[in-house]
């Protein structure tokens, strides 16, 4: 294919064949303060404006990400809590925020009745929980607020979100491949990934099958993400070995997962090495591919919780290079218990290279550089992140 033309000649049909785009059944998170709550907030006001969920991890535990803002007013001051995050777990649940420069336990969470955790539907319900304010957010607001006293710790009032994934029509995160040219012979022996995004607990550290057909593999109208064929020093293979392998449990006994969900899935069940994502819209000038899923790193044993999701692949000009973009969840630090990860959208994560062959396109990514957000932000820039395969017809 000649640099000059557009960089995807499929783009017509990649649209044709890709589902619209998955929505949530959810409730929006909401606060609601008692009496007695306001009460005791005082002299504090407590303003929450329009919260949603932007995705959720569920396992054993639940992590809820929040979109929105919690505005504390005293007087003619105000602090404003954003980057929010629910957890939800077995022994201890709270609302995670940024207040001023500060990531903190923003709300301690009490159910009242027990939480529903669905891991198989990427589902969770919490109703009529009590919150209160943690010490530390009641110190920071005293600080930041200038108040003469520490705000109160009692109960405020009650906390209720229930978030579920929209099933994909016809029950499969994949979309089917389009009419015309078959991929290649050699690659009808890939599994297909599971159309059920979660993980399973014989979930291998081993390096997974990775031959030449792998990375011709992927239908029409989706982008395969591979990272089976990297050194596993320092790259997206090694990350991804340290997520699932065990740690003595620092923070939390709970067990590490790599969770594909909203319409990511792994193209081998009990590897999380490998994943794939339907193509949701591509640009007029087919140099911009919007692809859809999450993919979430939880190591609870050392605090670690990083999200990628809504990857963006955009071309420059030339079709021989070009960055992408994501949001999610990202923690600045590695193995810090009970600091809530930060929530970023849009952020330029990866720059690629890209080759042809055998009708496909390979993307080599490499971590790009001032990036924080992939792997704590420990691999330095131009660390390789994997290949990112699709067909070019």
């Amino acid at each position: 294919m000649s640099p000059s033309r557009p960089v995807f000649a499929v783009a017509v049909a990649l649209l044709a064949v890709a589902p619209s785009p998955a929505t949530a059944q959810s409730t929006a998170p909401k606060i609601e303060l008692s009496a007695a709550g306001k009460r005791a907030l005082k002299p504090l006001t407590l303003s929450t404006g329009t919260l949603t969920v932007t995705n959720a991890s569920v396992t054993a535990a639940a992590r809820v990400a929040v979109n929105g803002t919690l505005r504390f007013k005293a007087g003619k001051r105000s602090a404003n809590a954003t980057a929010l995050s629910l957890t939800v777990g077995r022994t201890s649940s709270y609302v995670a925020a940024r207040l001023g420069r500060k990531n903190l336990r923003l709300l301690a969470v009490k159910p009242t009745r027990p939480p529903q955790l669905d891991a198989a539907r990427g589902a969770v319900s919490l109703a009529g929980a009590r919150i209160a304010l943690t010490p530390a957010a009641a110190k920071a607001l005293r600080t930041a607020l200038k108040l003469e006293r520490t705000p109160s710790t009692k109960t405020l009032g009650t906390l209720s979100v229930a978030y579920a994934p929209t099933p994909i029509e016809g029950g499969s995160p994949l979309p089917a491949p389009a009419p015309g040219p078959s991929v290649p012979p050699a690659a009808t022996a890939t599994p297909t990934p599971s159309a059920t995004a979660t993980p399973t607990p014989e979930t291998s550290t081993e390096r997974p099958p990775c031959d030449a057909a792998r990375f011709t593999a992927a239908p029409a109208g989706s982008v395969d993400w591979l990272s089976c064929d990297l050194p596993g020093t320092r790259d997206l293979f090694s990350w991804t070995r340290y997520v699932l392998t065990s740690n003595l449990p620092v923070c939390s006994t709970e067990a590490s997962s790599i969770v594909a969900s909203g319409g990511a899935a792994r193209l081998l069940a009990t590897h999380a090495f490998d994943h794939r994502f339907p193509v949701e819209s591509v640009s007029p000038d087919g140099r911009t591919l919007q692809l859809r899923g999450t993919i979430t790193y939880a190591k609870p044993s050392l605090g670690i919780n990083e999200v990628i999701r809504d990857l963006r692949i955009v071309f420059a000009a030339d079709g021989q290079s070009g960055e992408i973009f994501a949001s999610g969840l990202s923690a600045p630090r590695q193995d810090t218990c009970g600091t809530p990860s930060d929530a970023y959208t849009g952020e330029k994560v990866m720059d690629f290279t890209a080759t042809r062959s055998n009708g496909y396109v390979r993307l080599h990514a490499t971590v790009a550089a001032g990036n924080q957000r992939l792997g704590g932000g420990q691999y330095e820039p131009g660390r390789p992140w994997g290949s990112f395969t699709f067909p070019e017809r």
